[in-house]
């Protein structure tokens, strides 16, 4: 540490030479006293002057005392070990051990770092966390992100001296940002062993899956299934569908050499209601490492009856025939169609295919109530009756009914729904106006976890798609969100919502402010994707609409029905009271436990009131060893049980990690070689020690210390003066 002094003052040469004159004149004066007094006092006297001279001229010097301090901070290691769930596989590892056992050993060779720096160690799959030893690494996570692993612990360290990152991985990175940019963002050198093999391993998986999550008695329900199989020779297996131990179809699967894809289609007949549960299985192949991937597991919800949409239009026009088309296509859908042709005149198609012309709009009850959902595509509601409309505002409060209002170039703020009663219905206050340009849909978070968004079973592949659908030429600009109302995807600049839900009493409503959505269902035909994906919005769209939830005043579910090994369950609860109004101070508790009698410990979980309130409670658990489970909880308001609710889930034994095992070694050496780090296997991985460079970073820390203005050196000026003044008095000097 020094202390340089830096005097300020542009005059101080002036001022040390006055000092020089000052102590020269305190000397003189004191040279002849009368009375006469010793010479020591004299001396002392002098002194006392001469010192409150100097002081007072160093003050007016201005002087500043800087100190400066060195720090070394010694250098830390972040070791990232993959806890995800194809470290468990054991291939192309010394010693017969799985990947992790592998790395779990190599990293505790790694404290011998210590001499170079601080070894810090993390367990990182979906999420990364800090751990104290390697030996509390289970590989149970359910997806590789080494991009924000690495980002999230280069933010953890971020105040300290992080010298380098070794990543112990299979490098079957699957979710999350590009590794390879997050490792040039934190600029530090990454080094990178691969373990596990890098070859095509014999393996034949059940990759993806669709089928209808609602389906009805006595319908017949394909279901599309893709499989991926490589390093066979050739040969040929069976896909089987189970309900229980019952085989309900089968289809033959080629298997082949070189991770081919191909598709087959089953089918299975409900002949009760009630949700069931079906098992997609292949039979596990010889030399095939990896059998989790050989099963899918799904549930789906079997009613008695279709559901009954009416949809209606302002007018016939594109959005409105591929509507109606998407609807027809699924077949747990009876549509009646209703496009206005002349003013308060509609063209009506049944179910049935009847056609029926110059109908009204229905304006009782009766006719109402027969349909779940009634779809107003770009309305003007001077056509509707206003008794009618506060008919419609009823059924849905009071009866469970839905409405999905649709936005076009004569509806909402133009089709007078500002003085309609349906306008209380909406999820979102209205704007003004229309936004004429064409602009690509962007959801919210919300949106982004929403089941009506989610248009294919792979979160990943209905991600692609919500980028791939092509852009909208029109929007109605809509206004606040709603109490409770949840928007699921907004304009991209305006920010004006675009599809948004709420519910309203017992019944769900909708807005999707936008139209020529019709070109979602077109043009993704017209570049060699398919329609389904639409479609799958749609019926999403409408079972959400119409499956009740508030018949309960306690209703409890989780966000799917079929998790995959290592996903997150998350519980939502609805609570109302006696008037069906939200309520936001219960207490709720879920208790999860296993359906097959296993050892599992049943986990009790308090759900939490959201921000937004609303009568909405959440809550999450951890991954989940695969396993049937049931669920009940409860809801307590001021010391009284509100109600109960009960439901089931299932984690299958498959997960992302086991779609593509292969050890990545392409993606290790490009992250290893953005920062001049390096790539190893576990046969050379012993070098990485020698190969670490580290060095201390050596922190100066500057400070300044005015002088000038402490308060002291003033004290001690008057205090020299003062003793002077005295010490004359007493001995009578003039």
């Amino acid at each position: 540490m020094t202390f340089p002094l830096d005097l300020n003052n542009a005059l101080t040469p002036l001022l040390m030479g006055l000092a020089l004159v000052l102590i020269a004149f305190s000397i003189f004066i004191y040279r002849y006293t009368n009375p006469p007094i010793s010479r020591q006092l004299k001396a002392g006297l002098a002194f006392l002057r001469a010192l409150a001279f100097v002081i007072l001229l160093f003050m007016l010097m201005e002087p500043i005392l800087s100190f400066t301090e060195e720090r070394v901070k010694e250098p830390v290691i972040a070791v990232l070990m993959d806890n995800s769930a194809s470290m468990t596989l054991r291939d192309a590892t010394p010693d017969s051990l799985s990947r992790l056992e592998w790395a779990q050993q190599f990293a505790q060779t790694l404290s011998s770092l210590n001499d170079k720096g601080e070894v810090r160690y993390f367990s990182f799959s979906s999420q990364v966390r800090e751990v104290p030893s390697p030996e509390v690494l289970q590989g149970d996570g359910g997806a590789t992100n080494m991009g924000h692993s690495l980002r999230e612990v280069a933010d953890q360290l971020k105040d300290q001296n992080l010298a380098a990152a070794v990543f112990l991985t299979d490098g079957a990175n699957n979710s999350g940002t590009d590794p390879v940019r997050a490792a040039q963002t934190v600029g530090i050198p990454v080094f990178t062993v691969g373990i596990g093999d890098s070859s095509i391993p014999k393996d034949v998986a059940i990759t993806r899956f669709l089928t209808n999550e609602v389906a009805y008695v006595n319908n017949r329900i394909p279901i599309e299934v893709t499989i991926q199989s490589s390093g066979f020779a050739s040969g040929e297996t069976t896909l089987i569908l189970r309900e229980d131990n019952q085989t309900l179809d089968t289809a033959p699967v080629s298997l082949t050499s070189d991770l081919q894809h191909q598709n087959a289609t089953l089918h299975f007949t409900p002949t009760t209601e009630g949700v069931h549960k079906y098992t997609l299985t292949i039979p596990v192949q010889n030399g095939e490492k990896i059998r989790e991937n050989n099963t899918r597991i799904f549930l789906v919800n079997v009613l008695k009856n279709k559901i009954q949409v009416l949809l209606t239009s302002g007018s016939p026009s594109y959005d409105f025939s591929f509507m109606s088309k998407s609807l027809k296509a699924d077949p747990n859908i009876d549509v009646t169609t209703m496009a206005m042709v002349k003013p308060g005149e509609f063209y009506q198609q049944l179910p049935d295919g009847t056609h029926r012309k110059s109908v009204s709009f229905p304006a009782t009850e009766k006719a109402l109530n027969t349909y779940d959902l009634i779809i107003l595509m770009d309305m003007n509601l001077r056509y509707i009756q206003t008794g009618t409309q506060q008919l419609l505002v009823d059924l849905v409060e009071n009866k469970g009914k839905a409405v999905w209002f649709v936005g076009g170039k004569q509806t909402f703020d133009r089709g007078g729904f500002r003085r309609s009663p349906l306008v209380d219905l909406m999820p979102v206050q209205l704007g003004r106006g229309t936004i004429n340009q064409q602009f690509q849909i962007k959801r919210t978070p919300d949106g982004e976890q929403s089941a009506i968004l989610q248009v294919d079973d792979d979160p990943l592949v209905s991600d692609d798609m919500w980028n791939e659908f092509p852009p909208l030429l029109g929007a109605n600009l809509l206004g606040a969100v709603n109490p409770g109302a949840t928007v699921l995807a907004e304009h991209p600049l305006k920010k004006t919502p675009i599809i948004a839900t709420g519910r309203a009493g017992r019944g769900k409503t909708m807005v999707f402010g936008a139209y020529s959505f019709w070109r979602w269902r077109f043009f993704m035909e017209g570049v060699g994707y398919s329609s389904d994906y639409f479609d799958r919005f749609v019926g999403n769209a409408v079972r959400w609409l119409v499956t009740r939830e508030v018949d309960q005043r306690v209703k409890i579910n989780t966000d799917q029905n079929v998790y995959r090994s290592g996903e997150t369950i998350t519980f939502t609860a609805q609570i109302y009271d006696e008037n069906y109004q939200p309520v936001n101070e219960a207490k709720v508790e879920v208790t999860v436990t296993s359906k097959t009698g296993t050892d599992f410990v049943p986990i009790h979980l308090t759900l939490l009131p959201t921000p937004e309130g609303n009568g909405i409670y959440t809550g999450t658990i951890s991954a989940l060893p695969a396993d049937d489970y049931e669920f009940s909880g409860y809801a307590e308001y001021r010391n009284r049980r509100m109600g109960e609710d009960t439901g089931e889930f299932t984690v299958s034994i498959y997960s992302f990690e086991y779609e593509n095992t292969r050890m990545n070694a392409g993606l290790l050496k490009r992250v290893a070689s953005s920062q001049n780090g390096k790539f190893y296997t576990p046969d050379n991985a012993g070098q990485l020690q020698n190969d670490i460079h580290l060095e201390a970073e050596i922190i100066s820390q500057h400070r300044e210390v005015t002088l000038w203005n402490n308060g002291w050196f003033f004290v001690l000026f008057v205090g020299l003066l003062a003793v002077e003044w005295a010490a004359r008095k007493r001995k009578g000097l003039a």
